[in-house]
């Protein structure tokens, strides 16, 4: 069963859960609503949280049983320095010519920063996927050694540990933690995806009862229930950070349950989403094709020069309370600006991809890979 392009669309579909995610974020509208409006952005938000776990999902499923390539750390690198620079550019050809006020400080120590591929401050998805990545061949050791009860009883572990006890004991103490922008978060997430590959969970006697054809839609079910969980758990938070100490800490273990990538709700949540996707079979040229372009989308649009001034200069927070008008505004601008951001994407893969082939792109990586074995180092590239 070819489950490449259902994946891919899943790929497509929670990047711009990442993009609208963003706008709702990066604008504040959640903060700066009420009544209906509030309720609408937390449903959608309810919903898309589902989007960072389920790439992290990925990249266990489908790494777990690979080596990792010099090439793709090299190729994810290149990319982000790109974005940087691009943006880096950019946003001072805008700012000069546009007379559009830039949010972000353009110090020395900024200007720096924007033109180094990376900066701890910037970019934590890519940070940890890179370790995440470059660890993998340790980590498929482990998970290849394990037997299944073993494999299950270290996931089960690490859920307890992580998520369980993260989520309720640390509180905001770690506000990485408590987001779940962090490494336990990709660590515990990729063992859930190398088992999900090596043992199905839609195989098992569990779901043996429910026809192959519809053995998704009991994991869409899954997900829908989990995300109206998740809209419960925060609108209680709303309403019940208001009184004494108990009921704020309390208000913000409900609020962490339904938002942290890391929290055992949306956790599950996720693995749904997943499943759901994972048992549809079709295949599709253009979806893999879109697909191909989520990576660069994510770099674009959440680069620092964008998210801290688009929405600024668009001034979405004045529409904070505009209810359902607000929702299609939206909705609208994600679509633009994942169109757009894909747009860019694909010229630069086409801009990298014509000086791959060059003859003097060729001589540089002889080179480089010579240099490293003379260091004694055998690199897969």
């Amino acid at each position: 069963m070819n489950k490449k392009s259902s994946l891919e669309l899943m790929r497509i579909i929670s990047m711009f859960f990442i993009v609208v995610y963003h706008i709702i974020l990066h604008s504040n509208l959640i903060n700066l609503s009420t009544g209906g409006t509030k309720f609408l952005l937390v449903l959608l938000e309810a919903f898309m949280v589902v989007h960072v776990n389920s790439f992290i999902l990925l990249t266990g499923y489908f790494q777990s049983d690979k080596n990792a390539k010099f090439s793709k750390i090299i190729s994810v690198c290149n990319a982000t320095w790109f974005y940087k620079l691009l943006t880096f550019v950019g946003i001072i050809l805008v700012t000069n010519y546009f007379s559009l006020p830039n949010n972000v400080d353009m110090n020395f120590h900024q200007k720096i920063i924007s033109i180094l591929p990376f900066d701890r401050y910037d970019n934590w998805y890519i940070n940890c996927y890179l370790l995440t990545y470059i660890f993998s061949p340790y980590l498929n050791v482990l998970i290849n050694k394990l037997s299944r009860s073993k494999l299950k009883k270290l996931i089960i572990i690490l859920f307890i540990v992580f998520s369980l006890v993260g989520t309720i004991l640390i509180g905001n103490i770690l506000p990485d933690y408590n987001s779940g922008r962090c490494m336990m978060a990709f660590i515990l997430l990729y063992f859930v995806g190398a088992y999900l590959r090596l043992y199905p969970i839609e195989e098992s006697r569990l779901f043996s009862v429910y026809k192959p054809k519809l053995k998704k839609y009991v994991f869409l079910i899954g997900y829908i229930l989990l995300g109206i969980i998740g809209i419960t758990f925060r609108m209680t938070a709303f309403n019940i950070s208001i009184y004494d100490r108990f009921y704020t800490e309390f208000s913000d273990i409900l609020y962490m349950t339904s938002i942290s990538f890391l929290s055992p709700l949306v956790l599950i949540q996720s693995i749904s989403y997943f499943l759901f996707f994972k048992n549809m079979s079709f295949n599709s040229r253009v979806i893999n094709f879109i697909g191909g372009t989520t990576f660069g989308i994510y770099l674009l649009h959440e680069n620092r020069y964008i998210r801290d001034n688009l929405f600024e200069w668009l001034n979405m927070s004045s529409h904070a309370n505009g209810g359902i008008k607000l929702v299609c505004m939206v909705i609208l601008l994600g679509i633009i600006i994942f169109i757009s951001c894909m747009t860019v994407e694909i010229i630069r893969k086409a801009i990298y991809k014509f000086f791959y082939k060059r003859k003097f792109a060729l001589k540089l990586r002889n080179k480089v890979q010579d240099f490293i074995k003379s260091l004694g180092l055998d690199i897969n590239y």
